[in-house]
């Protein structure tokens, strides 16, 4: 069956609910000749527009930022990461950890940041981003941005209930509320195993940028309903060496992400400053010279790697290209499909994979009237 790239209409995430709540910032040298003191100005604002984003809004379940200094792949987390359960607007914490950046005694080559809204396992806790992990010498640290279904992915961590051996070596934090496998589960962070399915992938290939795509091919194809996952998967991935980042939302407006590469020169009025590096953000800033630069919107299934001295890697693609709601497959959603989706609902014959991943628009597993009143209301009013 033919598969149509991926244009969930705009709006349609936050209609059910969905938002892009937590921030991502990750940033990394793009000349061995400079550290990021070099761009202290650029990367003061960029950290300032991240702080901002948890001032009146929900982004308040705390915050963290780590940094690698040149050539380090195993940071210091002792000095070199920062945690809090405070929102970053208000918390003082932020302010020191802002100033370690302009330091020039600090070297630092890459950095990571992330602003939380709880949305799965404990809250009030110290922001569990980024989560790390030990690899072949480097120590690999990781952001999500989304909500992914816990079950789902311990099923695939477990090889669909058949083999436990590596969750039970590698068990996910419950930060204080007992075993994972029994009270403990409802603390469990989705990001945790979503961040141990791909390390997963890792390990078996031997490579980390192999293993991200293997990881992310298998739970992004809807006519695969053993290992698909929808929700939000934006994450940005750093080791030592490298800076990933993997955009794939629900929707084309939602969990946005940006990369800038360094290429272009800052726009007038700051095109006399020089930028030498590369960032990623939830959203950049919107004022003052950190907002002339190139930003560059990632569509959705987009993963990059960064790296100092390079041209960015762009792997496209990995995303599912399925349109939401396209019930016979005209790459149209129109009253068409709206009386295929009703034909399907009264029909005895069970669905193929495709029509129930693109007509399930409540995502409930099931075609229903529900998932009818979902598709006229996205024909009429978006």
């Amino acid at each position: 069956m033919r598969v149509k790239r991926f244009y969930l209409l705009a709006g349609l995430c936050s209609l059910f609910g969905i938002s892009s709540a937590c921030q991502l910032w990750a940033v990394i040298t793009a000349s061995p000749e400079f550290p990021l003191v070099q761009d202290s100005v650029l990367i003061t604002e960029e950290l300032e527009f991240l702080q901002s984003q948890t001032h009146g809004n929900n982004n308040s379940d705390g915050w963290a930022l780590l940094y690698y200094q040149l050539n380090q792949v195993n940071p210091d987390t002792s000095s070199q990461l920062w945690r809090s359960p405070y929102e970053a607007w208000s918390d003082p914490l932020f302010d020191v950890a802002k100033s370690e950046f302009p330091a020039p005694e600090n070297l630092i080559h890459m950095a990571q940041g992330h602003i939380r809204q709880a949305s799965s396992g404990a809250v009030e806790i110290p922001d569990p981003h980024p989560f790390l992990y030990q690899w072949n010498d480097h120590l690999l640290s990781f952001s999500h941005n989304g909500s992914l279904d816990k079950t789902k992915l311990l099923a695939l961590l477990t090889d669909f209930g058949t083999d436990s051996t590596w969750i039970v070596a590698h068990p996910p934090d419950t930060y204080g509320c007992g075993d994972w496998q029994t009270d403990g589960w409802d603390c469990v962070i989705d990001s945790q195993l979503y961040f141990f399915w791909l390390i997963r992938n890792i390990e078996t290939t031997g490579d980390i940028l192999t293993g991200i795509e293997n990881g992310l091919t298998l739970i992004e194809d809807p006519l695969n309903p053993g290992s698909y996952l929808s929700g939000a998967k934006n994450f940005t991935l750093l080791d030592g060496e490298s800076l990933y980042a993997y955009r794939s939302a629900q929707s084309y407006n939602s969990h946005k992400l940006y990369y800038s590469d360094a290429a272009d020169p800052l726009e007038a009025p700051y095109s006399e400053l020089v930028q030498r590096h590369q960032a990623v953000m939830t959203k950049p800033p919107v004022t003052g010279p950190a907002s002339a630069m190139n930003w560059i919107w990632m569509d959705n299934g987009t993963l990059i790697r960064l790296r100092t001295g390079e041209d960015p890697l762009i792997i496209s693609g990995l995303g599912n290209d399925l349109l939401m709601g396209d019930m016979n497959e005209d790459a149209v959603v129109d009253i068409l499909d709206v009386i295929w989706l009703v034909f399907l609902i009264v029909d005895d014959e069970s669905p193929s994979e495709y029509e129930l991943v693109a007509g399930d628009l409540n995502f409930d597993g099931d075609l229903n009237i529900a998932d009818v009143t979902w598709l006229v209301y996205i024909i009429l009013y978006i």
